[in-house]
């Protein structure tokens, strides 16, 4: 059932059966308990991973400082594919904020994959440009001057590519990736309960209206 859950959500949905069959003839599917660190940054490239089940918390550290806290990935999430196109160290890293499956494409696989057949380079492209629209997405929310907005707008973003309406993460995870502090992330989920929009719970938030969190997080009443 794991690989059948990247069949129905994330870029691998979008393609043509045949290459995902073949992602799978070749892929390997790897489980991470909870806690445990799939790729850090600076690991020599290893091809892609592609989350089936479970949350994975990404860092970031592009700069002289971190690692930073910047987005919960949620199942149909992929990341590698810097490596297939640009070699280099790995830019993420990657912990399991809950029992997690994995699938593991090998960089080996995926050449073999993009010489049979020249679309499949396109196809792996493709992950890349997701990435990217995930970092304006991340970039835009920071940019909402309002915490309380931005708390919401972030929260939809984690939640966007999962089926499921829950989120795996603390509250301190929720205002570093925020930028808010855990004083007013309480404040902010609190009222948000209020109004039946979310139920935080130990180390998870649940989305109970997505519609209205979405009109909150840009300033508009519910329709």
């Amino acid at each position: 059932m794991s690989f059948e859950a990247l069949r129905k959500t994330g870029w691998l949905s979008s393609q043509p059966v045949s290459f995902q069959n073949e992602v799978r003839r070749h892929g390997r599917l790897r489980r991470h308990a909870r806690g445990a660190t799939i790729v850090s940054i600076g690991d020599p490239p290893g091809g892609l991973s592609g989350l089936a089940e479970g949350a994975l918390a990404v860092f970031i550290a592009p700069g002289d400082t971190g690692p930073h806290f910047a987005h919960l990935a949620s199942p149909g999430c992929w990341f590698g594919e810097g490596g297939f196109f640009a070699g280099g160290p790995r830019r993420l890293t990657l912990e399991a904020t809950a029992d997690s499956t994995v699938l593991h494409l090998p960089l080996d696989a995926m050449e073999r994959l993009a010489a049979a057949d020249p679309e499949n380079m396109r196809r792996f492209g493709c992950i890349a440009l997701h990435n990217i629209d995930l970092c304006l997405q991340a970039i835009d929310t920071l940019l909402i001057a309002d915490p309380k907005r931005r708390i919401a707008a972030t929260l939809l973003r984690c939640l966007a590519e999962s089926d499921a309406p829950r989120i795996t993460m603390s509250q301190t995870a929720l205002g570093r990736s925020a930028n808010a502090s855990r004083k007013v992330v309480n404040r902010t989920l609190g009222e948000l309960a209020e109004r039946g929009m979310v139920e935080p719970g130990y180390a998870e938030i649940a989305v109970r209206d997505v519609a209205a969190l979405s009109a909150f997080a840009v300033g508009r009443k519910p329709g």
